[in-house]
C-alpha cells in the first residue's frame, strides 16, 4: 500500500555552446530548446505508458514550472499543477554562476572535490543538508497526507536535491557512496527520472536516473 512517486530532473537550461555553472534556487533559467524537448519527451513516455498521475509538482522555478507544464499538455492538459518550494534546487551560495573551473581557481580544488565526490557541504553554501533532508521529508508527508494509497504522482525537481531525496530512501546506501566517494553515480542527468515508493513509514527507491525511452 504505497504512493508511486516519478520525479524527474528538469531538462537542460544551458545551450550546447555554453559552459554548465552552479546554477541554485537563485538563479531562475528558463528551459533551452533542448531542454523543452526532453519534457514533451518526458510527457510522451508516461502516455506511451498509460501513466497518468493525480498531480504534477514543481517548485516555482521557470525551468521546473515548464518542464511540468509540458508534460501536463501532452498529458491532456487536466492535471492539478502543484507547487512546493521544497522542491527547489540547493542554494550554492558563492559557488552560484561559477563554472567548475572558477570554483577550483576561486576556492579550493580540494573542497571543490569532496563536494563532488561525496557531497561534503562546503562552508560557503547556504542552509545545510539537515535543512534540505527536513524540506524533502515535510513535503513526503503531506503528499502521504494528500493523497491516497495506489496512485502515482509525478513530480519535477533539481539534480542535488534528487540526491537528497535518494538519501532519504537509501540511508545505507548513500552512506556507502559517500564514503568511497562515488556521489558522481547518483547523478540524474536532465530530462531523466527516478521512481520511489512511499509507504507510511519509509520510502524505497525503485529506480534511478532512468531514460525516458519512447516505444
Amino acid at each position: 500500500m504505497a504512493i508511486t512517486l516519478i520525479i524527474a530532473r528538469h531538462g537542460n537550461t544551458f545551450e550546447k555552446d555554453e559552459i554548465p555553472r552552479f546554477i541554485g534556487r537563485r538563479t531562475d533559467l528558463p528551459l533551452t530548446q533542448e531542454g523543452r524537448t526532453q519534457a514533451h519527451q518526458f510527457g510522451k513516455y508516461l502516455r506511451e505508458k498509460q501513466i497518468f498521475p493525480v498531480a504534477i509538482y514543481s517548485s516555482s522555478l521557470k525551468r521546473q514550472k515548464e518542464m511540468a507544464e509540458i508534460v501536463n499538455a501532452e498529458l491532456g492538459g487536466d492535471i492539478p499543477l502543484c507547487q512546493d518550494e521544497a522542491l527547489l534546487e540547493i542554494d550554492y551560495g558563492t559557488w552560484e554562476n561559477l563554472s567548475d573551473e572558477e570554483v577550483k581557481q576561486k576556492y579550493s580544488i580540494e573542497e571543490y572535490k569532496v563536494w563532488s565526490t561525496a557531497m561534503q557541504w562546503p562552508a560557503s553554501f547556504a542552509d545545510s543538508p539537515e535543512e534540505i533532508q527536513t524540506q524533502l521529508q515535510v513535503w513526503l508527508q503531506r503528499l502521504r497526507n494528500t493523497h491516497v494509497d495506489n496512485t502515482t504522482i509525478v513530480a519535477v525537481s533539481s539534480n542535488a536535491t534528487l540526491r537528497y531525496l535518494y538519501s532519504l530512501a537509501q540511508a545505507q546506501e548513500w552512506n556507502r557512496y559517500k564514503t568511497e566517494k562515488r556521489m558522481k553515480e547518483l547523478k540524474v542527468k536532465t530530462g531523466n527520472f527516478c521512481v520511489l515508493h512511499i509507504y507510511p513509514d519509509h520510502y524505497d527507491v525503485m529506480q534511478w536516473n532512468l531514460f525516458p525511452s519512447s516505444s
